[in-house]
């Protein structure tokens, strides 16, 4: 019987490595095509990667871990990638790796136009796209459903916002100092733990519309308020 056990768990383990060999290495191609999208040339990637200031050696261009803020767990899996002012016009959303936890591009510039949230990493708590010059519209409604913060200030969102069907586990949005219009809103979906939604437009003030009361939630907000957010990781915020 123990040596049942034993062999069950050396198959175990051996299984769990041979899945995260796999993970690693479909995360590696994963952010070769989101920094250096339609070719997998290496003399391409070490070049852009060189542009972007992500390495410092060319052979580093090999293990994402060691790349310019990224972080891995300890069986190499990327967990967060925080990278700031940075020109990424050409890299594409859609291959980030589903297993990013933690995203910061602020003022990262990307070539972003009506930003398809289902392409967002699908295991991501905290996501700031920050003066990242993203243009068109936004669909709210296909957030990732364990996202807990959303940060998109000052770019170019425009049209309406639906806040029908955020992720429960949201606690803070922001989208102010875009080019947004209208806000749908129905008080009785709002997440639990939200303390804020900040949708406040220098140019024009937001239409919200509530489906479900005449007063909007007093967490939805579109007027020029002094809005402290103590930390990015910390939800509490405090209006001044």
């Amino acid at each position: 019987m123990f040596f049942l056990c034993a062999l069950s768990n050396s198959i175990l383990n051996a299984f769990d490595q041979e899945c995260s060999d796999s993970i690693r290495e479909l995360q590696l191609s994963s952010m070769k095509m989101f920094v250096c999208p339609g070719t997998a040339e290496r003399g391409k990637l070490i070049h852009v990667l060189r542009e972007l200031a992500l390495i410092d050696r060319d052979e580093e261009a090999a293990n994402v871990c060691q790349w310019n803020g990224v972080e891995c767990n300890a069986d190499g899996i990327i967990e967060s990638i925080t990278w700031y002012s940075k020109d990424a016009s050409n890299c594409s959303i859609q291959w980030l790796p589903p297993t990013i936890r933690n995203l910061d591009m602020r003022g990262v510039s990307f070539d972003i136009r009506n930003l398809d949230t289902r392409r967002l990493p699908r295991n991501v708590q905290i996501c700031i796209f920050e003066m990242s010059d993203i243009q068109g519209t936004i669909e709210l409604r296909t957030l990732p459903n364990g996202l807990e913060v959303l940060n998109m200030e000052e770019n170019q969102i425009s049209g309406t916002v639906n806040l029908t069907r955020l992720p429960a586990s949201m606690c803070r949005i922001s989208m102010a100092r875009n080019q947004i219009k209208k806000a749908i809103v129905s008080n009785s979906l709002l997440p639990c733990g939200l303390t804020i939604a900040d949708f406040y437009q220098p140019c024009a003030r937001v239409s919200v519309v509530c489906l479900d009361s005449k007063v909007v939630d007093q967490r939805v907000k579109v007027d020029l308020q002094r809005i402290k957010f103590n930390d990015e990781r910390d939800m509490s915020t405090e209006i001044l």
